[in-house]
């Protein structure tokens, strides 16, 4: 027997020690640090030539489309960003761990079968990871991954040595007996010391080093060791066709029902990973007559193990960002850039339902060459026969490729022709039978049919983002949701809070009343008078009518010289709102503005609001201006119209106002104000059927702009003259 130093330097000296280069090693940690500048990523990117030639390959590749090719480091990782640096820095570190050149000289180990246990052991440690909550599933996948990567280490390296004691294992004889008989240390000690020498979160090494230690032991451990161990028993019994684990009782108190659906799910993931890698392996794994069988497999599958365990890798990564992404943009985005990388793919585009789901809508990440392209694609929901339509509403799509032929639909044939393609494949994104829409893939001529690793790889990509479309249309559902209970429950308040307003309303205008009668009919007074009573009944008319959140409030439409209204309500406002010296207030009537049909009451409360906001916002001073034009169909906006503009030179509005402008609640001022304005503005635009936008800077101050529509009979101002 040798010492463990000296067979830690054997490994080392025959060049088995799969070693991560340092350049890699703080390029991760770099990545995983949030606050670690992109020139400092760049600058370690530039001492590896491998990453960057494959940072530049893929930045210069198809899929981004530029007119220019990058040459530069320092661009190719501003662009890409550190998530990507990262992906491909994993992908090449895993390669380094799972060589072709390591797995043929481990002769002595049955390939298919050592991949098949660490798969179904890493499988098998992540559920029970997820079924616990005891430690992160990703840890535990990698350690039962690597459990036994001490055997392919040892093996590679002690070839003839490793040889004898696979032939003793077959008699009985204990392994890792037999391994410190022969080299003073066991697989589970190597496995252990090469993944410290990665620098890798420790417990995981733990985990790796005490998978066959007692159980007495184990029980002391913390959580991700005993998964491991626990994992390591499970599979070691399945493999012999016992299904009972007495390390997932003890450990975890896991029942009988508890296992078998690890075991279930476990086992079909890796049986559908193995099928992909091109690995047979039967039940009765310990049988010689399945050897030969497996010995001919083993060529196709050490060809496909390293690109597939790769995918794993990057696979991994692209659905954590998914999960993360903030918007649907960000979400197309990461599934474009997983497509791009892991199956060559350049061109997508995504075809999602409108809210009304009558038409399919083609849209992609902004950051897509085909983003301007797709703005026009639209298409029926139900009354189109395109293979698009088809796979959404088929809930068992097969996978078929649109072909351009004389018999094929129109609108297919013109996809091909954006993707400059012969080929495409539509993909149902669906959660539980129900589709959120469609992914459309240009295939190269070459990927017809695809591979089955990659049908695999594109059906997990497509499970996940249709989850997350769904997660975030529901989302959205629920906030319109929200937004309706809130503006009920403020209308119930409103209401009650008008019929006490009312009460003295009409105890005032009564006295009014009484005035007019005692004065004689020539007295000066009885203008103004009127002028009172008039502003009290459209209060108490607005007052009455509180309950504008869940109904219109405005009911009297009646023609009406918008420049003529606003040019009496700006004198009004004018002696009251912008009394200061320092503020001034403009109107600038259109020339050519028609006749509207529209409430008088809702104009004369919104142009009030709006010029009172302005007014209290240039606490400085500033200057307001009003203007009204004729709305033209040829500008955005849609239908001819009005437009009445208020621009002031205050110091714009906040974010925090901007990003929630008609949501109650929602204001910056003090003083008791309940930022109910701006939402019961828009609120009363909508009503009278108009449109009200927002355009406000620091620099410019604000502007609102309010579309009203003609209706029909509306009649232009040159006509009456």
């Amino acid at each position: 027997m040798i010492s463990k130093d000296i067979v830690y330097s054997k490994i080392k000296d025959a060049g088995n020690i799969p070693t991560l280069p340092e350049v890699l090693l703080k390029l991760l940690s770099a990545c995983d640090n949030e606050d670690t500048p992109l020139s400092e990523i760049s600058e370690i990117v530039s001492h590896d030539p491998a990453l960057s030639a494959k940072i530049l390959q893929l930045v210069n590749s198809a899929y981004y489309g530029f007119r220019h090719s990058f040459s530069s480091i320092d661009q190719a990782v501003i662009y890409l960003g550190a998530n990507t640096i990262k992906n491909l820095a994993v992908t090449m570190s895993v390669h380094q761990v799972f060589s072709s050149k390591r797995q043929q000289s481990a002769g002595n180990l049955r390939p298919a079968l050592f991949w098949w246990q660490s798969l179904m052991c890493a499988s098998t440690a992540k559920h029970i990871a997820e079924k616990t909550g005891a430690t992160k599933s990703d840890e535990a996948y990698l350690g039962g991954l690597l459990h036994n990567i001490g055997q392919l280490i040892l093996a590679s390296t002690f070839r003839e040595e490793y040889g004898a004691i696979t032939a003793q294992k077959q008699l009985g004889v204990d392994l890792l007996a037999l391994e410190e008989q022969y080299f003073g240390i066991n697989h589970s000690e190597a496995g252990a010391w090469l993944v410290r020498t990665w620098n890798l979160n420790p417990l995981i090494a733990d985990a790796i080093q005490y998978h066959h230690a007692p159980i007495t032991l184990i029980k002391e451990a913390f959580p991700l060791v005993k998964i491991i161990y626990a994992a390591n028993q499970l599979t070691q019994n399945y493999m012999e066709l016992n299904y009972t684990c007495d390390a997932c009782s003890d450990l975890f108190r896991m029942g009988q029902n508890d296992l078998d659906e690890i075991v279930e799910n476990g086992s079909e993931e890796v049986d559908a990973m193995a099928a992909s890698m091109g690995i047979v392996v039967s039940t009765g794994f310990n049988k010689k007559e399945h050897r030969e069988t497996e010995k001919d497999t083993t060529q196709t599958a050490e060809k496909t193990i390293i690109s597939r365990v790769q995918n794993i890798s990057l696979l991994t990564s692209f659905l954590t960002e998914l999960v993360q992404a903030n918007s649907v943009d960000e979400m197309f985005s990461a599934f474009e850039r997983s497509i791009n990388i892991l199956c060559n793919f350049d061109k997508v585009l995504f075809f999602l339902p409108d809210e009304k789901n009558l038409f399919f809508n083609g849209q992609t990440s902004s950051q897509n060459p085909l983003h301007s392209t797709c703005s026009g694609l639209t298409l029926p929901l139900e009354k189109s026969s395109s293979q698009i339509a088809k796979t959404y509403f088929n809930p068992h799509p097969k996978e078929h490729l649109i072909q351009a032929g004389k018999d094929s639909n129109l609108a297919d044939q013109q996809i091909l022709s954006i993707f400059k393609s012969s080929a495409a494949l539509p993909l149902r994104l669906s959660i539980k039978g129900k589709a959120v829409g469609v992914v459309l893939l240009g295939l190269p001529q070459e990927s017809c049919p695809l591979p089955d690793h990659v049908t695999n790889l594109l059906g997990s990509l497509v499970q996940q983002l249709a989850l997350c479309l769904h997660l975030e249309f529901e989302k959205r559902k629920r906030a319109k949701e929200l937004h309706t209970e809130r503006m009920d429950a403020i209308s119930m308040t409103a209401r009650k809070f008008a019929h006490e307003i009312n009460n003295p309303l009409g105890i005032i205008s009564n006295y009014l009343v009484g005035m007019r009668f005692k004065l004689p009919e020539e007295h000066e007074i009885l203008g103004d008078i009127g002028i009172i009573d008039e502003e009290i009944k459209r209060i108490s008319g607005m007052v009455s009518q509180m309950q504008m959140f869940s109904q219109a409030p405005f009911s009297k439409f009646e023609q009406i010289d918008i420049n003529k209204l606003i040019s009496t309500l700006i004198q009004l406002v004018k002696s009251s709102l912008f009394a200061r010296p320092d503020l001034s207030l403009s109107f600038i009537p259109g020339s050519d503005v028609p006749l509207i049909t529209t409430s008088r009451d809702a104009i004369k409360q919104v142009l009030i609001n709006l010029l009172k906001n302005a007014a209290e916002a240039m606490e400085d001073g500033g200057r307001v201006m009003v203007r009204t034009k004729k709305h033209s169909e040829d500008e955005p906006g849609g239908n001819s119209g009005v437009e009445i503009i208020i621009s002031d030179t205050g110091p714009g509005l906040p974010d925090a106002v901007k990003n929630n402008l008609y949501k109650p609640f929602i204001t910056t001022k003090q003083n008791g104000h309940s930022g109910l304005g701006l939402s019961i503005i828009n609120k009363i635009v909508s009503d009278i059927g108009g449109e009200l936008s927002c355009n406000s800077t620091k620099t410019k101050g604000t502007t609102f702009t309010i579309i009203l529509p003609i209706t029909k009979g509306d009649t232009p101002l040159s006509d009456l003259t």
